[in-house]
């Protein structure tokens, strides 16, 4: 059970000073891809008694289902702040006179 907080303390942290998209998405591959971090704890699962999997398996899809939330906020931000450096950049003042 620490190992699955500290994981998500790692990867939430990880989120959240993610600089830009392609960096998002490395870390969403790392995290829950095929072969990423959650996944593989996942697949531990078939080796726990039931008991064990009654406790382990929610905390593991809160988990990603967390991390999914916090990438989809992450890249709406970015995206946001893409946007809002375009537009400071294509400013234009319509009250000036045409030429």
């Amino acid at each position: 059970m620490d190992d699955i907080a500290e994981l998500k303390s790692r990867i939430l942290g990880a989120v959240g000073a993610a600089a830009d998209e392609s960096a998002l998405e490395d870390l969403r591959v790392a995290a829950i891809g095929k072969k990423g971090e959650i996944s593989l704890k996942m697949r531990e699962l078939g080796a726990m008694s039931p008991e064990q999997k009654q406790q382990v398996g929610p905390i593991l899809n809160a988990l990603k289902d967390e991390v999914n939330a916090a990438i989809a906020a992450k890249r709406a931000a970015l995206g946001d702040a893409a946007l809002n450096e375009r537009l400071r950049g294509e400013w234009l003042d319509v009250s000036q006179p045409s030429r």
